[in-house]
Order: C-alpha cells, then structure tokens, then sequence
C-alpha cells in the first residue's frame, strides 16, 4: 500500500496529511467503526475493512498499542 492510497483509505485530507495526531484519530476512529465484534452479521466485510486500517497504518508505523 502506497502513502497514497493509506491517507485515501483513512479519509485524510491533502491538507492533514503528515499530522501524527490526526492519522492516529483516524485510525481509531475507523477501527472501532470497523471491528468485527461491532459488526453482527457483517463480520466478512467488517474485517476486509478492518485489516486495511491496520495495513493503512502499518505503511505510516502508527504504534497502535501502548508499550507499557
């Protein structure tokens, strides 16, 4: 996955592009929309979209959880 295509799958403007904080509400946002757990009798679909959030987000090396 290009640059590109991540900040076009995440919805990120031209404009936020290259905003740490904004990429992480992104993805956030789309992965709680997208979580198979939060989608009953969708769950193929909810988890196409849900694994290019993540391989959106891979592209940019978003931590998505805490290193505690």
């Amino acid at each position: 996955m290009t640059f590109d295509e991540a900040y076009s799958f995440l919805g990120i403007e031209p404009a936020e592009q290259g905003n740490l904080e904004t990429l992480k509400a992104s993805f956030r946002k789309l992965s709680l929309k997208y979580h198979p757990d939060k989608n009953r009798g969708r769950e193929k679909e909810a988890a196409a979209a849900f694994q290019g959030v993540h391989a959106a987000c891979k592209c940019f090396e978003i931590r998505t959880r805490s290193t505690t």
